[in-house]
């Protein structure tokens, strides 16, 4: 009874982090982001891979247990389709749903994507918990889940709030299948320029930049 009231007038609404807004100053991002690009070795490689990607945990996983399927004329099999592009980007069509989550596609650059498949292994314990302790040695404030919300704030920077909200699996279907199939390019071309607000060149990188 006391639910189904609470429920009919909302009074839980703004009692939760999810409503409220939050203000990220341009120098505090950075400042953070620079901390983030210069982690070496392994986990500074899986470290970069999430963040340039803003997939969540489970969806980085199963990225790397993917096999890729070289067939990019349309085809549907369950396996990772990528298209490379000349910027140094790389479309990675992921599709995978759990629930109310979603990931339609990312976009990564191609120098660490092809690095983070061609790690020995991959997975959540010792991987991302061994990334995520090592983050919190460098900045008590961070935590391997920031760099999703990092990645969303920088590609908000230039992208629209539909496109940004299909990389972070956030759209409806409808919108993500429009932007698959006619705006990839223009997506590619904002997400670099967005990421070289903060000093990064994809064609230049390289697995430990």
């Amino acid at each position: 009874m006391i639910t189904k009231i609470i429920r009919r007038h909302s009074l839980s609404v703004g009692n939760t982090d999810h409503g409220k807004l939050y203000i990220v100053d341009d120098n505090y991002l950075e400042n953070k982001l620079k901390l983030l690009f210069e982690m070496n070795g392994d986990i500074g490689l899986i470290v970069k891979f999430g963040l340039f990607s803003g997939l969540r945990e489970d969806e980085m996983v199963y990225t790397y247990n993917k096999s890729l399927c070289n067939n990019l004329s349309g085809c549907v099999c369950e396996k990772l389709h990528v298209l490379e592009k000349s910027n140094g980007t790389s479309i990675v069509l992921i599709q995978w749903h759990r629930g109310h989550k979603k990931c339609y596609f990312t976009i990564v650059p191609t120098k660490i994507f092809k690095s983070f498949k061609e790690l020995p292994s991959f997975a959540y314990n010792p991987h991302i918990r061994s990334a995520h302790s090592y983050i919190k040695t460098k900045d008590q404030i961070l935590n391997f889940m920031w760099l999703r919300k990092a990645h969303y704030n920088v590609m908000c920077r230039t992208m629209k709030p539909f496109e940004a909200n299909v990389l972070a699996g956030r759209a409806k279907t409808v919108d993500a299948k429009h932007y698959a199939m006619y705006e990839l390019d223009s997506m590619s071309n904002n997400y670099v320029e967005a990421w070289s607000k903060y000093g990064v060149n994809f064609k230049s990188l390289s697995k430990y930049d």
